[in-house]
């Protein structure tokens, strides 16, 4: 009724409505009627506004602090104090993960600025809109021209433009380009220390680790981590903290990334910057991916990819999908690795973003050669190597494809097609990531004695942990071993392989490992005894001994009810039984079944 009443009344009603509760009314409230009492520009109601956004900007409330903002944009009495509130108005959206609004703020911001140094700033606000809502490529055009445009009249504001010029072109694929714009805010920001040059720091080591110069990359990054305390999570330079976590994943501190990702998200989320949430969630993901820490990972993902959706922070969104799909590829769910994909075509393609197709075409190519479908493999992961050639994107650990590539061209007897891959990579197999790439891939290649090599490519693995492909390089040695008439010897690193990929849940590879085991006369070491179950499974068997139903054990596990299916199956056979009695039966009898 009070709704009714109001917008049936006329405007002049309205207003004096407005002007007779800015008499009476105390509080921030008071400036809310003040403004919309106001006809014309009014710089004492503008001013009590940007204390109102100030305000609920401390109170996270960044909506009402854009409105606030741009209502005193409205209210301003000349154009350098609007527009400057406009850019206010337009970061404000940012943070709270409205971009859409925020290319409004920033268009109209252009279209009052007269100053060069608020002209810079609607310039940049608008190359990050275009960025993330729009064109990769087209953003780092425009971002790249600006900074040499302002480069003399704003040098701080071109240098930010450079450096997320050379983010949109990593975005992009286009690694060249991103060093040259990267190098470029870098001589900008020559002699000053502060936000601007870890932002401009942090991009130039970004570029140059995906090039291929890994150790400038470090040596660059090393000089500004330590400026990163400085930046405001809510500036432009904000990105610069979610690239020196992606650097830290791709230096070999994997589980380093994963802890400050996860901190640097719950931090924006109790901020309530909602829009720094999913990006620092992406990267904790890839991290745990990468680690083999696949328990709950699905979870995660969800949980991101729903949190970016709501936001609509497509480019995210774009990473997780097709990170989520690797995973997925990796566990032999093709639906829904496939579904990921797809999800992640349909927002990179139309944005120019071709880094999201290579982490696709990842993910195609380890579901087949998970499945054995090694001409697919080989042809899809070829189609990424010429993808990353062509761009400049020389640092092999960051998409994983080489030791797939190797794997599938050695499985077609194509040997010296994977030493052409060895060879082209290893220029840039630096660093504990890049060690064991290559051993891992020399040792696939080695001839009749091959031990050596792998167990060079195990110390090396030693160095940098990941699960998954730490089981898939015992998986080759085993089978390896067993086909050189070794089938003792081969069931160690079988035995190995298979428990990795059992904890893992990547079941193509469970299959594989356990054929090769029954192939070389073996079987699991403890198989008819709990023991026998992975600390997983015995956790599901004792929430189904305990009466738990599938789907309640899959709540609260937080796994897919299909999954605990998946190991219920592999339980009873592991213990010998046949019914959920028997299985309570069994643990009841077992010292290891109950705490």
């Amino acid at each position: 009724l009070r709704n009714t009443a109001y917008h049936s009344a006329t405007a002049a009603e309205r207003r004096q409505a407005h002007v007779t509760l800015g008499e009476v009314v105390e509080g921030p409230v008071q400036i809310w009627h003040l403004a919309a009492a106001a006809l014309g520009p009014d710089e004492r109601v503008a001013q009590g506004l940007d204390a109102a956004a100030a305000d609920a900007q401390a109170r996270r409330g960044y909506h009402l602090a854009s409105a606030a903002f741009e209502r005193a944009a409205q209210l301003s009495e000349d154009d350098f104090a609007g527009c400057l509130r406009l850019l206010g108005a337009g970061g404000a959206a940012i943070a709270a993960g409205d971009v859409g609004r925020a290319g409004v703020l920033a268009q109209e911001a252009l279209d009052r600025a007269t100053d060069p140094t608020l002209a810079a700033g609607a310039e940049h606000l608008s190359g990050i809109v275009e960025m993330w809502n729009a064109d990769a490529g087209r953003a780092e055009r425009r971002l790249r021209v600006a900074a040499q445009r302002f480069a003399t009249t704003a040098p701080e504001q071109a240098a930010g433009m450079a450096a997320d010029a050379a983010l949109a072109a990593t975005s992009n694929g286009d690694c060249r380009r991103a060093i040259e714009d990267g190098r470029r805010a870098l001589a900008l920001t020559e002699g000053r220390t502060g936000p601007v040059r870890a932002h401009a720091g942090t991009a130039c080591a970004w570029a140059l680790l995906l090039g291929g110069h890994r150790d400038a990359a470090i040596a660059l990054y090393d000089e500004v981590e330590p400026l990163l305390a400085e930046v405001d999570p809510l500036s432009r330079a904000a990105q610069s903290i979610g690239l020196a976590l992606n650097i830290r994943s791709q230096t070999d501190d994997l589980s380093r990334a994963r802890a400050d990702a996860l901190a640097l998200s719950e931090e924006a989320e109790r901020s309530g910057s909602l829009s720094g949430v999913a990006f620092p969630l992406a990267v904790a993901c890839e991290a745990a991916l990468r680690l083999g820490d696949w328990a709950g990972l699905e979870a995660d993902y969800a949980r991101a990819i729903s949190l970016a959706g709501e936001l609509g922070q497509q480019p995210p969104l774009a990473f997780l999908h097709a990170s989520r799909a690797r995973l997925r590829a990796a566990r032999g769910e093709a639906p829904g690795c496939r579904a990921d994909v797809a999800a992640a075509q349909a927002i990179a393609r139309p944005r120019s973003m071709h880094s999201i197709e290579t982490y696709c075409l990842s993910a195609l190519g380890l579901l087949a050669l998970g499945t054995g479908d090694h001409e697919e493999a080989a042809a899809l992961l070829s189609e990424l190597r010429r993808n990353v050639e062509q761009h400049g994107q020389r640092h092999p650990t960051l998409v994983p494809w080489v030791a797939e590539l190797t794997e599938a061209l050695c499985r077609l007897d194509r040997e010296r097609e994977a030493h052409e891959v060895l060879d082209g990579v290893a220029p840039w197999c630096a660093g504990p990531a890049g060690a064991a790439l290559a051993a891992r891939a020399r040792a696939l290649l080695s001839g009749e004695d091959f031990e050596p090599a792998f167990a060079e490519a195990e110390e090396c693995a030693g160095a940098f942990p990941q699960a998954f492909e730490d089981a898939r390089l015992f998986l080759a040695l085993g089978e390896r071993r067993r086909r050189a008439a070794r089938s003792r010897d081969a069931r160690a690193p079988l035995r190995a392989a298979l428990t990795a990929f059992e904890r893992l849940d990547a079941r193509p590879w469970v299959e594989r490992a356990s054929a090769e085991l029954r192939a070389a006369g073996g079987e699991r070491s403890a198989d008819g005894g709990v023991a026998g179950l992975t600390p997983q499974q015995l956790e599901i068997a004792r929430a189904v001994a305990r009466g738990a139903r599938n789907r309640e054990v899959a709540a609260a596990l937080f796994l897919s009810e299909k999954t605990v299916e998946y190991h219920l199956s592999r339980i009873y056979r592991v213990l010998g039984v046949r019914s959920r009695t028997e299985l309570a039966h069994t643990l009841a009898g077992d010292n290891q079944g109950f705490p």
